[in-house]
């Protein structure tokens, strides 16, 4: 028997195969009709809280302010300016930490989320003390992890509200 037959012949027998229950999708159980909507198996309703939509939104504002602080410390970091760099990752550190004393990171935020903003104010830190040593690729380095962690951050955020159908911004 030569090979062409053959697959042919596998094929013939994959179909017939998959044709043995006989049953069709009209005299399927109420429970397997149920399980299939759209709805209720890829747009579960997930809780969310009076908390979670304040905590983004304060979240929103924070970064609204943050992001073009961040690009100006690109630009002194990169030119070398360590005295106007210095000074806008302070004010980057303090907005961070005015956010986590003043907002709490309520569910779903909690957790990872959080630990990526911890990752963000460490790298903060860490560039201010590379700034005060006056090294130039620490700068360097650090500025990039702060900015990677700003944006990680961001597309987090921006996963979870969609997720969760929380509403940043006021209606």
């Amino acid at each position: 028997m030569g090979k062409k037959p053959f697959v042919a012949l596998l094929f013939a027998l994959l179909a017939l195969s998959a044709c043995v229950d006989g049953t069709s999708p009209s005299k399927a159980s109420d429970e397997i009709k149920g399980l299939s909507s759209q709805l209720d198996v890829n747009h579960e309703q997930k809780e969310q809280s009076k908390a979670a939509e304040d905590y983004a939104r304060a979240f929103e504002q924070y970064v609204d302010e943050a992001a073009p602080v961040l690009v100006q410390l690109q630009e002194a970091v990169m030119t070398g300016n360590n005295s106007e760099a210095a000074a806008l990752t302070e004010l980057l550190a303090d907005k961070a930490k005015a956010h986590e004393q003043t907002n709490t990171f309520p569910p779903p935020f909690a957790g990872g989320f959080e630990d990526i903003h911890h990752s963000y104010t460490v790298s903060l830190g860490e560039l201010e003390q590379a700034l005060n040593n006056h090294s130039y690729e620490a700068e360097q380095q650090h500025y990039s992890n702060a900015s990677l962690s700003f944006r990680l951050m961001r597309r987090e955020f921006e996963s979870i509200i969609t997720e969760y159908g929380i509403k940043a911004s006021p209606s």
